[in-house]
């Protein structure tokens, strides 16, 4: 039996008109969705991106879809903004940090080093056109070396300060400024600071400054009061662990005195007293080690000449010990005893003294033409790879050489 086919022309008819009407009606609500200007309601085919664009038009496709995303990224530089905002963060962490450190760092420390802000003031003020006195190689005038030997005005209190009256005895580590001690001065803690002072009286160190260490005494006036009587001869100070600086001491029978420990620098030590058979020096050493003595104006005049109690301005005199490690340095020396200097070498004495460096001092002719009555040097020991001494650079005031022999 022959049977009639599916697909009938009838049936093509048919699904013909159905699909005009479902074309209808796609183009009617893509219609409705452009009129009402809302792309929720839109949907694309083959799940492509509704973009609504100003105006109202609108289209589909998948390529905006990256456009957007890619435009995002860049758009939000907000990726710069975290960028720089990362990048900021570490730039003005490590660039400012790393920026002053460099422009400050190489800044100042070439600016002082080449405009010479440090060297150049020290020079200058002390430099001979600005001395205290106009001549050269004495006390407050110039020295060899751009500066001024220690003396009147750069020595000691300044005539300008207000002092006030503070206790003879101190038991308390710390500064006293401005202190007039009026009689002898007992120190009895360690680290005591005396600076721009006046001590008028000898100064008393507990167990000769073992148990005093750190005492310093700067910009201070030491007028001592205790001159050599027939009895003896006292110094302004006797001890270990001392430091003078730019002190200006006068009125004792030594000077100083020094043990272990010393340190003597920019000075003014003079006018022993008194005028009798007393041994007197500037600075008087009996035994003792590591001690520098440098940049000071040291002279024994105790007023008697030629039959002056003074020895030397520098006595190593090796009387109770030994004298080792002492360093004598551009010093300016006078005297109006027998020599500006002894060494601590072989001589009546029971020790002698080892690694005594004597460098670049100004021998000068103030009292006597060769420094002191009989010379500038005795008793030192002439250097060996043994003794360690040293003697070197050390001149007349006219520049010419000064020998130890």
């Amino acid at each position: 039996m022959h049977r009639k086919p599916w697909w009938t022309p009838a049936r093509q008819r048919v699904a013909s008109v159905l699909a005009i009407v479902v074309a209808l009606f796609f183009v009617g609500t893509v219609a409705y969705a452009a009129g009402t200007n809302s792309a929720t309601q839109i949907t694309c085919p083959d799940g492509a991106d509704l973009l609504v664009h100003p105006g109202g038009a609108w289209t589909c496709g998948a390529a905006p879809t990256p456009s957007p995303t890619g435009s995002p990224t860049p758009t939000p530089t907000g990726s710069p903004s975290p960028s720089p905002t990362g990048s900021p963060s570490p730039s003005p962490t490590g660039s400012p940090s790393p920026s002053p450190t460099v422009t400050q760092s190489p800044s100042p420390s070439p600016s002082p080093t080449t405009t010479t802000p440090s060297p150049s003031p020290s020079p200058t003020p002390t430099g001979p056109a600005t001395c205290p006195v106009a001549t050269a190689n004495v006390p407050a005038g110039a020295d060899p070396w751009g500066g001024c030997f220690p003396g009147p005005g750069n020595t000691g209190v300044s005539a300008v300060t207000v002092l006030h009256t503070c206790a003879t005895t101190i038991t308390v580590s710390g500064t006293y400024n401005a202190c007039q001690f009026a009689g002898n001065l007992t120190i009895r803690a360690a680290n005591v600071k005396i600076t721009n002072s006046l001590i008028q009286g000898q100064i008393g160190l507990l167990n000769d400054g073992a148990s005093t260490p750190g005492l310093v005494i700067s910009d201070t006036t030491i007028a001592c009061g205790c001159p050599s009587t027939a009895g003896g001869t006292p110094p302004s100070i006797d001890g270990d662990n001392f430091t003078f600086l730019r002190v200006n001491e006068f009125g004792s029978g030594h000077g100083v005195a020094t043990r272990n420990n010393v340190q003597i620098i920019d000075s003014w030590i003079h006018g022993e007293q008194a005028n009798n058979a007393a041994h007197k020096d500037g600075i008087y050493v009996g035994d003792g080690t590591n001690t520098l003595i440098r940049h000071n104006s040291i002279e024994c005049d105790d007023g008697g000449r030629p039959d002056s109690g003074c020895t030397a301005a520098i006595g190593l005199l090796s009387d109770f010990g030994v004298i080792s490690h002492f360093v004598i340095d551009r010093n300016l020396l006078n005297d109006a005893g027998s020599y500006c200097l002894y060494g601590g070498g072989v001589s009546p004495k029971p020790y002698v003294a080892n690694h005594v460096v004597v460098t670049s001092n100004v021998f000068g002719r103030a009292i006597y033409p060769k420094c002191g009555f009989y010379g500038p040097v005795d008793y030192f020991d002439a250097p060996t790879s043994t003794n360690g001494n040293i003697f070197s650079g050390n001149v007349w005031p006219d520049g010419k050489a000064v020998s130890y022999a």
